[in-house]
């Protein structure tokens, strides 16, 4: 399980080296702008945001999004309270501190 969830967490920050963000943007902004988006990245980040507001992390399945109980959210986050920013394939950065609260008003939003 430490195994996989290492793995998904290196998926998640693949993930957030993908987005488009001018200049340097704020994790909230980033996912703000990507759940705008059709397809994945708006699906991704939706799923990003409830793992952060602390709902765990949920898998997309054609019945919708399903909770992956194997993925351990304390080893996610022992990695991702390390990161300060991410930088995104085109050279743009972003910022990762977060506060649970920013996520939960994310998750509302």
């Amino acid at each position: 399980e430490d195994i996989f969830t290492l793995f998904i967490t290196t998926r998640i920050l693949n993930f957030l080296k993908g987005l488009k963000v001018n200049g340097e943007a704020a994790i909230e902004e980033a996912l703000t702008a990507a759940k705008k988006e059709q397809g994945r990245n708006g699906l991704g980040a939706e799923i990003l945001e409830r793992l952060l507001a602390g709902e765990g992390l949920f898998a997309a399945t054609a019945e919708g999004l399903k909770p992956v109980t194997k993925f351990k959210p304390g080893l996610f986050f022992k990695v991702w309270n390390q990161l300060e920013q991410v930088a995104t394939q085109s050279g743009q950065l972003i910022q990762i501190p977060i506060t649970q609260e920013a996520a939960s008003k994310l998750t509302a939003s």
